[in-house]
């Protein structure tokens, strides 16, 4: 299993128990508040009747439910804002994914990194290489005093990176290219991704 997957299912786990304990909590205010009704019909009852010990026995009864609505009611709130997990637990998930993090990165990215370098070693040397052939089309140009005809207009774009006039030169994809490899490579470094 993975370690995210595993931490998910015990912060679920955590989670449920502490909805279970609400749960818990409010069946026992029911209780308590069902009792407190009782007391009160055993009060009405006992002072009908004058009966004084069946009074405070009722009494009783009803100020120590009261007191357990209240001490219940209160541990629910308690429950509910104290967080699922304690702060060292916290801390030790986010060590653990980060470092997973890591692992996957040094794991799948050192590959891709030596593929992108190696995409960007093509791309400089298909840029080398067409910059070459602009110059020798102008030293052809302007030694042989070449008119622009269609046909080497059409060479001399192509050249150029661009297929007719108007169209956005090549060059300017493949230099983002080349840049986002080497953002993304310089990121790797700092990160300790080799």
């Amino acid at each position: 299993m993975k370690k995210s997957e595993e931490i998910k299912k015990n912060c679920e786990k955590m989670n449920a128990n502490k909805e279970k304990e609400i749960a818990r909590l409010e069946g026992l205010i029911k209780n308590a508040t069902a009792s407190i009704d009782k007391a009160k019909e055993k009060l009405l009852t006992a002072t009908e009747n004058e009966d004084a010990a069946a009074y405070e026995k009722a009494d009783a009864e009803l100020k120590k439910n009261e007191i357990l609505k209240e001490m219940y009611a209160g541990k629910i709130e308690s429950v509910k804002s104290t967080p699922v997990l304690d702060d060292a637990t916290y801390k030790e998930y986010v060590n653990t994914l980060y470092g997973d993090t890591k692992e996957l990165y040094a794991k799948h990215y050192s590959g891709i990194r030596n593929k992108l370098e190696s995409i960007e070693t093509d791309i400089r040397t298909l840029l080398d290489e067409r910059q070459e052939n602009i110059f020798t089309l102008a030293y052809i140009q302007r030694v042989y005093n070449y008119k622009d005809c269609q046909d080497n207009t059409q060479r001399g774009l192509l050249f150029l990176g661009r297929e007719k006039p108007g169209d956005t030169f090549i060059d300017f994809y493949l230099a983002d290219i080349v840049r986002g490899i080497q953002i993304l490579t310089e990121w790797l470094s700092k990160n300790g991704v080799k």
